[in-house]
């Protein structure tokens, strides 16, 4: 059984979610809060395998409380599930650290969407397993638009790379990435270098969102 705890103003819809939740016998909602104001807390109180998050909550959003929950460097899946389909929001979570991205159907009613495979999606994988078919459409348009991977001197990572990255992402500084995979600190530097070269960036900051982008 997959816990889930829930952070979702609308009374209506946390009701309709619960009961659809119970009713899957795959997915059990722990609890339900209608803000995110202590969401760090009741995630390390209830140590959920997924969090549900909504985007638009009265004092704090959806996205500041992943920001802040990324930032703990706590590695709980987050899935965003909200009505808003616009470009600003769906990035803004995907550069916060989302796991996935849900629309729902209805504001009160939680059964048009394919919640539990895309919780099951999402507590599946190392990264994003999940987006709305929508939302999907709209990050492959905005590869194409903006002709990220077409640009003629785009490289792909090495694995190496890629595993620097995802370090870099958790949060850990040069020398304990070097500690962590046994090589040099110097040859982490280069690796990095190499990598801002790559992704036309330069900072570690810069890297890690455009790499997030590029997982999904």
């Amino acid at each position: 059984m997959i816990k889930a705890i829930l952070f979702e103003d609308n009374y209506k819809f946390r009701k309709s979610l619960s009961d659809y939740l119970s009713d899957s016998g795959e997915v059990t909602l722990v609890d339900a809060f209608p803000n995110a104001l202590e969401a760090i807390n009741k995630i390390k109180e209830i140590n959920p395998d997924i969090v549900l998050m909504d985007i638009q909550m009265p004092g704090k959003t959806g996205i500041e409380a992943l920001i802040e929950i990324r930032r703990a460097k706590m590695h709980t899946k987050v899935l965003m599930l909200t009505g808003f389909d616009d470009d600003d929001k769906i990035f803004s979570s995907l550069r916060a650290g989302a796991n996935g991205y849900a629309l729902k159907a209805t504001e009160d009613k939680a059964e048009g969407i394919n919640l539990i495979q895309a919780i099951k999606d999402v507590t599946a994988t190392e990264r994003c397993g999940y987006m709305s078919p929508s939302i999907a459409y709209k990050v492959i348009q905005f590869f194409n638009d903006k002709k990220i991977i077409e640009k003629p001197d785009f490289k792909p990572l090495t694995p190496r790379q890629k595993e620097i990255l995802d370090l870099l992402a958790d949060g850990l500084s040069r020398k304990l990435i070097a500690d962590k995979i046994a090589i040099k600190e110097h040859t982490v530097n280069d690796h990095i270098k190499a990598i801002y070269e790559k992704l036309d960036v330069n900072s570690a900051l810069e890297a890690v969102k455009k790499w997030r982008l590029f997982q999904f």
